[in-house]
């Protein structure tokens, strides 16, 4: 009789040596994954990308080194479960454990990556009663029990355990849904032969279909059949319209945006009494960050129906006007050559176009000049090299004895 038939393995092993063989596979289990992890990280890490490998451990939170032992441990335990089928006897201890290891892979990777703290315990929570279910061989039963608990919408039935059912299955494809949009956005935006508007749209565009995907498709694994919601498609399509049609005008001037490129990301704009740098665009929203470090968020309708100012549309390249006043009694052309000096003499200032510096006029008490001076850099801003000219301009003055005239007033009192 051969040693390897399982009627022999069967009668010789007790039901107590089961559970001891178990317990032994369990922990020879976590020694073999930890040593197969110490021989083969070095090797993974070397094949991973050093940008996708910082990107998918950044998003999971997670180390290198724990995804392989928590992958190790699940491959080891599934191999261990399907070798032992052969023989008649208890594997519970093996069903336990592969059971406990992947719910907490699971909670692990989707919890990591939840901001909300209270929603990442919620899914926790749930996900660990489903196992424990699992794991007492009860979930069937509790299972009808919930069900007892439902409604009906049409020839659509929804009972307790379809809305738990949901949370979890929908929370799951979210979480692959954010994770493979991140890669993608991440890998799309390192891409050279791109350019940024064209990112934008690409990645918003993918960002809405993904979207669209997961919710028919987890449509499909809670059974849904999304035809029988015809009924109801014409008041809930009348009623989501008329309350978020300033959503879908947002939504929809988005995509005009990124598809037309009049604004994008870096561009110094200004709208209203706003002035600052686009630093994201979306399909709902531009984020402008101002001089003063406030971050505004524009809806995109409003970059379509206002009046935008783009300082950096096709051409950085923009124009400042100081305006200066000197005394009556002053050189007119000694004071325009000191104001051509002070502007060329600014570093940020373009010698080609060449600044230039008008009389504009005879005021009541000085002769105005104004000083018409490029740069390209906007997005450093203007207010400071205007008073740097200003500050030259001053310091010149006063080297030549020029004065910058105020008004004055005589007050006559009479008895």
């Amino acid at each position: 009789m051969s040693f390897l038939n399982p009627e022999f393995v069967g009668s010789y092993v007790t039901p107590y040596r089961f559970i001891f063989l178990q317990v032994f596979i369990i922990i020879s289990i976590g020694f073999i994954g930890y040593y197969g992890v110490r021989c083969t990280v070095t090797r993974v890490e070397k094949f991973l990308s050093l940008h996708i490998k910082s990107v998918v451990l950044r998003y999971l939170d997670m180390t290198l080194w724990e995804i392989l032992y928590l992958l190790y441990i699940m491959l080891l335990l599934s191999v261990s479960l399907m070798t032992m089928n052969i023989f008649d006897g208890n594997r519970d201890f093996l069903k336990v454990a592969l059971n406990l290891v992947i719910a907490w892979s699971i909670i692990r990777m989707i919890t990591g990556s939840i901001q909300h703290s209270a929603w990442a315990r919620f899914v926790g929570v749930m996900i660990w009663i489903f196992t424990a279910l699992n794991i007492l061989d009860v979930f069937q039963s509790t299972r009808n029990i919930l069900e007892l608990f439902s409604f009906e919408i049409g020839a659509l039935s929804i009972s307790l355990f379809t809305v738990f059912r949901g949370i979890i299955i929908f929370t799951i494809l979210y979480w692959l849904t954010n994770f493979c949009l991140h890669l993608s956005e991440s890998l799309m935006r390192r891409a050279s032969k791109f350019k940024p508007a064209d990112q934008s749209l690409m990645i918003q565009l993918m960002r809405f279909f993904m979207y669209v995907i997961m919710i028919i498709f987890g449509g499909n694994l809670l059974g849904i059949d999304f035809s029988t919601l015809a009924i109801f498609s014409g008041a809930f399509g009348f009623g989501l319209g008329f309350g978020l049609k300033k959503i879908f005008a947002n939504l929809v001037s988005g995509f005009i945006l990124l598809m037309d490129k009049s604004v994008q990301a870096g561009d110094i704009i200004t709208v209203g009494d706003t002035f600052g740098e686009v630093a994201s665009q979306g399909i709902r929203y531009l984020t402008v960050i101002t001089r003063d470090g406030k971050k505004h968020l524009i809806p995109n309708e409003e970059m379509i129906a206002q009046r935008v100012e783009n300082w950096s549309f096709q051409d950085s390249k923009i124009r400042l006007r100081i305006p200066v006043g000197v005394s009556y009694d002053s050189d007119i052309k000694k004071v325009q050559g000191l104001l051509f000096e002070a502007a060329i003499a600014h570093p940020r200032v373009l010698g080609d176009p060449c600044p230039t510096c008008l009389l504009t006029g005879f005021g009541e008490s000085s002769v105005n000049f104004e000083i018409r001076a490029w740069i390209d850099d906007p997005m450093k801003g203007v207010g400071s090299p205007k008073s740097e000219i200003m500050f030259g301009i001053w310091q010149k003055f006063k080297e030549n004895n020029i004065q910058i005239p105020f008004p004055q007033r005589d007050v006559h009192i009479r008895n």
